[in-house]
Order: C-alpha cells, then sequence, then structure tokens
C-alpha cells in the first residue's frame, strides 16, 4: 500500500494493483525476499502512472475514490470497455491491466542486475538458466507495449469519445520502448 506521511505517521492508501495481482499473464516469483522489492515498485508507479495517464487533476480524483469509484465517469474509464470509432474498435483492458503491465516492465528490466557490495552483478541460479539482461529486458518490453493499446483507448475516451464529461483530462503521450540492441 502506499504510504503518505502526516507528522511521522502514515495512512495507507488503496490501490488498484496488490501482490497477488502478479500471477498469471504477469505472473512473477514472491517471496518473503522480493515481496517488499515488488510492493515498491507497486508504491513508486501506481500513483504516477495514473497521474500520467489521466493528467495531474483527474488522475488525482482517480486516485481519491479507489476503490469504490462512486463517480460514473472513473467507473468507466477504470473498467475494461470496447467500443466503435467509425471502422476502429478500441478496447481497454482497465486501468488495473495497465498498471500491472507497467509495473511489471519497471521490475523486469530493474532485477535483472543487483548491486552488491562489490558492484553490480548478475544472478545465478543452480537449477535454471537465466537470461541474458537484454533478453529479459525485451520479455519486459512485451507487456509494456501491450498496454499501450489500452492506454491510448482511455485516452482516446477522455479527449475524443466523451469529452464533455472529462474536461479535466490532460494525460501523456505513451511512447513504446525498444532495447537499443534491436
Amino acid at each position: 500500500m502506499a504510504r503518505v506521511y502526516f507528522f511521522n505517521t502514515f495512512v495507507h492508501m488503496a490501490q488498484l494493483v496488490a501482490l497477488t495481482d502478479f500471477d498469471n499473464y504477469f505472473a512473477l516469483a514472491k517471496s518473503v525476499a522480493n515481496n517488499p522489492v515488488l510492493q515498491s515498485y507497486i508504491d513508486r508507479h501506481h500513483d504516477t502512472q495514473i497521474r500520467k495517464l489521466l493528467g495531474k487533476v483527474l488522475g488525482n480524483l482517480f486516485i481519491a475514490e479507489i476503490p469504490t469509484f462512486i463517480t460514473p465517469r472513473l467507473a468507466v474509464i477504470n473498467s475494461p470497455f470496447t467500443e466503435q470509432d467509425n471502422t476502429l474498435i478500441r478496447e481497454s483492458r482497465g486501468v488495473k491491466d495497465l498498471l500491472l503491465s507497467i509495473i511489471f516492465y519497471y521490475y523486469i528490466f530493474d532485477q535483472q542486475n543487483q548491486h552488491t557490495q562489490s558492484g553490480v552483478g548478475r544472478m545465478d541460479v543452480e537449477t535454471a538458466l537465466v537470461n541474458s539482461p537484454e533478453s529479459a529486458a525485451r520479455f519486459g518490453e512485451r507487456k509494456w507495449n501491450d498496454t499501450i493499446e489500452t492506454w491510448e483507448n482511455i485516452q482516446w475516451y477522455c479527449k475524443t469519445f466523451n469529452p464533455t464529461d472529462y474536461p479535466d483530462f490532460k494525460g501523456e503521450l505513451m511512447r513504446p520502448t525498444w532495447s537499443p540492441i534491436l
């Protein structure tokens, strides 16, 4: 959970993404050792990516309504949807799926190399082969690039399809990520 500090105390804020969500399509190994690290990635990227998606004002309103989504306009963009834009089908898998993709990417990309007292090193295991950092990064990039359609379609919904319900929308464009070696 994200923490907000007030006079040396903290209040847990609700998040759409939890450690238990990294399963199936977004499966990540979870353990006592790496759960705090994964949670730190959730905390670091959750609110920031929502604000980038929707803009500061609308993003903060969205974050404030997690998990209830009382306001119908926020419930619509939180949930998966399919709309038609002339001959183009616009599908969103929902904000939670989008956040899972982004957090998955950052976690996979960053965890290939670990900083130790001896410097930066790559993990070695006895019972499996470890991908090169480049291959692992490419694996994470596929999840990132897969989410661009949802990102764009949520923004299309706010800016083009139903702009009167989202006058405070000011989201950033999402760009594809590619390894420099490709």
